[in-house]
């Protein structure tokens, strides 16, 4: 073999060598930047496209929202943030009246903080703590009068859970109904 076919046959490798060393040290990394490069960037769309999809949804909403403030309002008669025994009061004697009975008691026992019943999902109230009040109302009228008492009773304001009711009549026809009403006091 001649010097001049070894010295192409070393240039030819040395080129082979420069080839590959040029393709993992600058092409082949390149190419690998660029493969993750696009994977982030379709990660980042499908990121984006669930947001803008929530987004969506929520200027749906931001649609109706003068709709859900009275939703949340009418809810807030029903179940107020404060006792207010008083107004609970008022609009259980505007019922009796309304319906021509006789009260002769009203108690409230201690508010108690709200527990679901055994083996009852509900979802946890995230907005205050709701809390029962016990009350125990005592009326006296005849059966039509008492049963008008409890219908309106059921109409009014505040929301009013019957529990429990006696009824004792005809003569000196007696309703004592027993029940809760509710509070959601907010956090702080």
């Amino acid at each position: 073999m001649s010097k001049y076919n070894f010295s192409l046959i070393a240039i030819g490798l040395l080129a082979a060598i420069i080839l590959a060393a040029g393709w993992f040290v600058g092409i082949k990394p390149q190419i690998d930047r660029m493969g993750e490069a696009n994977s982030q960037t379709e990660n980042a769309r499908q990121i984006n496209d669930v947001q803008a999809a929530k987004n969506a949804a929520l200027a749906e909403d931001h649609k109706h929202l003068e709709e859900y403030k009275s939703q949340i309002a009418a809810t807030q008669n029903e179940i107020p943030q404060t006792r207010s025994q008083q107004a609970l009061f008022d609009q259980i004697s505007a019922a009796a009246d309304n319906a021509n009975v006789t009260m002769t008691s009203v108690t409230f026992d201690t508010p108690l903080g709200y527990t679901a019943p055994t083996g009852v999902a509900i979802a946890p109230v995230t907005s205050g703590s709701l809390v029962a009040v016990s009350v125990s109302i005592s009326a006296t009228g005849d059966r039509e009068q008492l049963e008008d008492f409890v219908s309106r009773l059921q109409a009014s304001k505040r929301l009013v859970t019957v529990i429990d009711s006696i009824y004792t009549g005809p003569e000196e026809a007696i309703l004592i109904l027993n029940g809760s009403t509710w509070v959601l006091q907010p956090f702080e």
